[in-house]
């Protein structure tokens, strides 16, 4: 875990990093430079993950790194796999069930979980009681993109849980 870059939160967690591009708004995708930033630094678990083209499509399961939040005894605001999308189709649900029991077991953190598959977190979240310290956010980035994932995000809204909305990068 690390001190967070991110204006709205204080620490970044990331034990899937790596992408798959999925739309217009992954084509200058920060989380992909940073990678190869933390590659060229030996950073463990980033080797393999971008190459000169973008994301290599791999992910890291990183399972020492779902223990974590329980070891900061400090609340914050912790970003949760900022450096790829946590319900990626290639991460296992149980790998997610692990994430969601980490963040259940250290709920004195806000966590902010944000994807652009809003579809595959609702196959998960079924499976998960709401925690009302866990914020799941929809990445949009342009109206298309967000019409899509509308009913996606309001069954989980629906369902009980908090969710919030990232407009970026605003392409229309």
């Amino acid at each position: 875990m690390s001190k967070s870059g991110i204006s709205y939160s204080t620490f970044s967690w990331n034990m899937a990093p790596g992408c798959i591009k999925k739309s217009p708004g992954c084509v200058n995708c920060w989380a992909e430079k940073m990678a190869r930033r933390l590659r060229a630094a030996g950073v463990s678990g980033y080797q393999g993950l971008v190459d000169s083209r973008g994301w290599t499509g791999k992910i890291n399961l990183l399972e020492d790194k779902i223990a974590e939040p329980a070891r900061l005894k400090k609340p914050r605001v912790i970003a949760v796999n900022f450096m790829g999308d946590l319900f990626n189709e290639v991460i296992p649900n149980d790998f997610i069930l692990r994430v969601f029991d980490a963040m259940r077991i250290a709920d004195w953190h806000v966590y902010q979980v944000l994807t652009k598959l809003p579809s595959r977190a609702v196959e998960v979240l079924r499976q998960v009681a709401p925690l009302p310290h866990v914020l799941i956010g929809v990445s949009v980035e342009d109206q298309r993109r967000a019409n899509e994932r509308w009913n996606a995000m309001a069954w989980i809204a629906q369902a009980g849980w908090n969710t919030w909305v990232s407009s970026e990068p605003r392409l229309g």
